[in-house]
């Protein structure tokens, strides 16, 4: 994943001290739920016109990308595993009550003073994150106002319904 402003060298970034839209962390999530495979999103599959006319497919170009290992099976399955546990007994527990149910992975984010609160997840057939916040980046979403309050039922709301026609899968890193 490149991101296109420089990362401060210091140990808190792994706990999440640096900045990163949803598309960012989608995309990295992404990465983890393919096995470490290189992931490259597409938003629009193609365009027809008014009499389902193809105008442009941007399917074949998007699905010849060469997909790089850029991470290992093993790392990501451990970091699954440990995401995993975050839904089943951590902060991302509402997932279940919101009616999720087959294998998730995923991790809250609270920034101080409660002025965002996100939850970014992976099934093995979708990545999807939800962020809720003030773009002014200054007013506070209120006292005790979470990720794992009010960010992460509404994923597990959006996922359960995304994937209710979905044949049921598990996580699957094997070569």
């Amino acid at each position: 994943l490149r991101i296109n402003r420089s990362i401060p060298r210091n140990y808190s970034v792994a706990l999440g001290t640096f900045e990163m839209t949803p598309f960012e962390l989608t995309r990295a999530y992404a990465t983890l739920a393919s096995g470490g495979k290189e992931v490259f999103p597409i938003s629009i599959l193609y365009i027809t016109d008014s009499k389902d006319r193809m105008i442009k497919d941007f399917r074949p170009e998007h699905d010849s990308k060469e997909r790089r290992q850029i991470l290992s099976r093993e790392a990501s399955l451990v970091i699954t595993s440990m995401m995993s546990d975050v839904i089943k007994h951590g902060t991302g527990k509402a997932v279940l009550t919101a009616g999720l149910k087959r294998p998730a992975a995923g991790k809250t984010g609270t920034t101080n003073n409660f002025r965002d609160a996100w939850f970014v997840g992976y099934t093995p057939e979708l990545v999807s994150s939800v962020w809720l916040g003030y773009d002014t980046g200054t007013i506070s979403l209120g006292k005790g106002m979470s990720g794992g309050v009010v960010a992460t039922p509404i994923w597990g709301r959006y996922m359960a319904n995304a994937l209710k026609n979905e044949p049921f899968k598990e996580f699957n890193f094997g070569s």
